[in-house]
């Protein structure tokens, strides 16, 4: 899946939802390349475990940390679009 590839309105499930969060935040770590490379691929690789039960796991570290602050603690009744 691309991040172009996903309609605005689009009601957001789990890997759209970190294909469009790193597209979105990755303007804010441009001084952190390193930081960018590692959240890249995990934005844009779905592991079995993700696949299984649609949440990050405890490998993703800040990057799952990053999904879970928004879906449970900002967005918890709301559905997630990308605009």
């Amino acid at each position: 899946m691309k991040y172009e590839d996903i309609p605005e309105h689009l009601i957001l499930n789990y890997e759209a939802l970190k294909i469009v969060l790193f597209e979105e935040v990755k303007s804010l770590f441009m001084d952190r390349p390193h930081v960018l490379s590692k959240w890249s691929s995990l934005a844009y690789q779905m592991t079995k475990e993700e696949i299984l039960n649609q949440k990050p796991t405890d490998d993703m570290r800040s990057f799952g940390v990053l999904i879970s602050l928004l879906q449970k603690h900002f967005f918890t009744r709301n559905q997630l679009l990308r605009k």
